[in-house]
């Protein structure tokens, strides 16, 4: 599945959920979450607090998250696109989020569990574009 961005290994979905609200909560954002069945659980969040660290193209994230064997596979949905001017502090803002991430999933776990990125994970405004300009799926 393209635009595979982070994996829990050894902390279900569920968990993994809890995790990265929390972050965002702490950033400011309000999120929702919806669990879609097969197509996994969407988080949606929208920044309610001013954040002058967090640039406009942050104002909406979107997020999905997909069981598997053991763990669960986060995928960066939203925004896919990221202006120039602002890549600084998101570049920024996802190392946070992704330290966060990966601190919080191991305390929890007491040490049993962990976020890795998969093999060729990254992040939608990372991806080489097909001649249409949006990433290939």
């Amino acid at each position: 599945m393209g635009g595979e961005w982070l994996r829990s290994q050894g902390i279900g979905r569920e968990r993994f959920a809890i995790a990265l609200q929390s972050f965002l909560k702490e950033a400011g954002f309000e999120s929702t979450t919806e669990d879609r069945g097969d197509e996994g659980t969407v988080i949606l969040a929208e920044l309610r607090r001013s954040n002058p660290a967090l640039p406009g193209s942050l104002k909406h994230l979107a997020f999905r998250l997909r069981p598997t064997g053991g763990g669960a596979l986060l995928r960066w949905e939203g925004p896919v696109e990221i202006v120039a001017t602002d890549r600084g502090a998101v570049d920024r803002f996802v190392r946070e989020m992704r330290l966060h991430l990966e601190r919080t999933v191991r305390t929890e776990s007491h040490g049993t569990a962990k976020v890795v990125a998969p093999e060729g994970g990254e992040l939608p405004w990372l991806r080489p574009t097909v001649s249409g300009g949006s990433p290939p799926l």
